[in-house]
């Protein structure tokens, strides 16, 4: 089934959901899965997987509520099944993250925002940040 939503209503920007979408191919176990909930006020949950590449793979849609609209990952979490505690980033996983934050990437359109546990599982550096800085050619501001 898809689904056409209107996530800008001033610039008609809309993005069609597959929620019958098959996973992209080629995830690997060093993947970071992560979750969230793009669209405001609609209870379907996207879930990725940023892989060691730093590509961006699909992995479900999913109908449930209680989420949020920022990009998390569950692997510093211990409590959940995915928790990796010795988990190292790749500088191209490290540079996705950044590229999200800094809003340069997006996935199939859809900007994403990532969470809190996110950026202390990807935990970009100074030289990071700077290296994005670069790319955008601006200044990153962080509260």
């Amino acid at each position: 089934m898809a689904i056409f939503i209107y996530r800008d209503t001033v610039r008609q920007a809309e993005y069609t959901v597959d929620t019958e979408r098959r996973p992209d191919p080629g995830r690997t176990r060093d993947a970071i899965p992560c979750l969230c909930q793009p669209f405001h006020g609609i209870p379907l949950t996207l879930k990725l997987n940023i892989e060691p590449s730093g590509v961006l793979l699909f992995h479900s849609w999913e109908w449930n509520d209680g989420g949020t609209s920022y990009l998390h990952t569950r692997i510093i979490e211990p409590e959940y099944w995915d928790y990796r505690p010795h988990f190292q980033a790749t500088p191209q996983q490290r540079e996705t993250v950044a590229g999200l934050l800094s809003r340069r990437l997006t996935w199939e359109g859809l900007p994403l925002h990532p969470g809190l546990s996110l950026e202390r599982a990807v935990a970009l550096s100074e030289a990071d940040i700077a290296a994005e800085e670069k790319r955008q050619g601006r200044k990153m501001y962080f509260a």
